[in-house]
């Protein structure tokens, strides 16, 4: 099953929202949790990190000669190995899903429908993933690029509106003196914002503009960077460190400033609309990496469409197994899912880096 007609832009578009898609409720909030006053500089670090596993990603995929990483384990690994690999990754990555989905369903509770059932709430956006799978990752591709810009259409609205609310003693002390501190935070932000990319590796490279590739997904990267950053900032200086450590999602509550051109005020609903859409496009590309692995086990026709029901689906019995409450999903995100993540696409890269190493030594010497 090769994806056709997919332009680099559209992969690009992509990575706008997987980088930003860990961050509502999670990304950021740990980040504030473990660095506090260092937060803005951890911030910075953890962006320029990030480039690490993104280039290491970019090379894999270049060395692949347009295959997609799972077929890329396969190649290098044998058959029954690289199936071994690419299903410990699929199953790792339902998990991961499974812990953006309840994340997601939690936002939309407290500050959209609190009176709703929040199964209710699950099975709509169980329904919508459905539908988007169905779609294929083309047209997957193609409303990213709208959503894009969309979303940045919002973050400058956000922005613009919360201009005279920003007071820059917030931002003091920058420095408290720990170090430590600023290294786990900023290594958990490099997981957050680098390691959703390795999702990519999922489509098959017959793009359109391959030479465009790896610059645009990089100048997207940045870009995102950029404005995750600016987020941070601004949470912290509308809000200061003391307030900021009350909220599970400051990052929403700081949209309630926005006022735009003295008239519009509580608008931060309509602005949280980037969070949800970021976060849907990781949940859904979480489940199309399984999706490309299992499918790819039969040809039958019925297997192959059943997939698109049965993930989502397990996706939404996850979040009813794994979680209780949304007390136990912070506590878990904070101490577990970094980890989880980083281990889990920064081993794979490395057996896949040194097993391709390993084969240009051979193929030299055998020369």
């Amino acid at each position: 099953m090769v994806d056709k007609n997919i332009n680099s832009i559209g992969i690009s578009s992509l990575v706008y929202f997987l980088v930003r898609g860990s961050f509502l409720g999670m990304g950021i909030y740990n980040i504030f949790q473990i660095s506090t006053t260092n937060t803005a500089i951890s911030s910075i670090i953890g962006a320029i990190l990030g480039y690490i596993p993104l280039l290491i990603f970019l090379f894999i995929m270049k060395k692949g000669k347009g295959k997609n990483i799972l077929e890329i384990n396969k190649d290098l690994f044998g058959n029954k190995i690289g199936i071994i690999i690419n299903f410990i990754l699929s199953i790792m990555f339902l998990l991961f899903s499974v812990i953006i989905f309840y994340n997601l369903a939690c936002f939309v509770d407290l500050q959209y429908m609190p009176e709703t059932s929040k199964i209710y709430i699950k099975l709509l956006i169980t329904i919508a993933l459905i539908y988007a799978l169905s779609k294929g990752i083309v047209s997957i591709t193609r409303s990213a690029q709208i959503f894009l810009y969309i979303t940045i259409g919002i973050f400058i609205v956000c922005a613009l509106g919360l201009l005279n609310n920003l007071d820059v003693s917030n931002l003091f002390p920058i420095y408290n003196g720990s170090n430590i501190k600023i290294i786990i935070s900023s290594f958990t932000y490099a997981i957050f914002s680098s390691m959703p990319l390795f999702l990519l590796g999922s489509i098959d490279s017959e793009i359109k503009d391959k030479n465009k590739y790896s610059k645009n997904i990089i100048i997207m990267y940045t870009f995102t960077n950029i404005m995750l950053v600016v987020t941070i900032l601004f949470t912290i200086l509308v809000m200061g460190y003391p307030l900021i450590s009350v909220y599970k999602y400051p990052e929403y509550i700081t949209t309630k400033k926005v006022i735009l051109l003295n008239i519009f005020e509580r608008i931060e609903n309509t602005i949280a609309f980037q969070w949800i859409f970021d976060t849907f496009f990781l949940i859904l590309m979480s489940i199309y990496f399984a999706f490309k692995n299992f499918v790819s086990y039969s040809k039958n026709k019925i297997y192959q469409k059943s997939l698109i029901y049965i993930l989502p689906i397990i996706c939404f019995l996850g979040t009813n197994v794994i979680f209780k409450n949304i007390t136990e999903s912070t506590i878990f995100n904070l101490k577990y899912t970094p980890y989880i993540l980083a281990s889990v696409v920064l081993i794979s890269m490395s057996i896949i880096l040194i097993k391709m190493g390993y084969n240009k030594i051979k193929n030299n010497f055998l020369e």
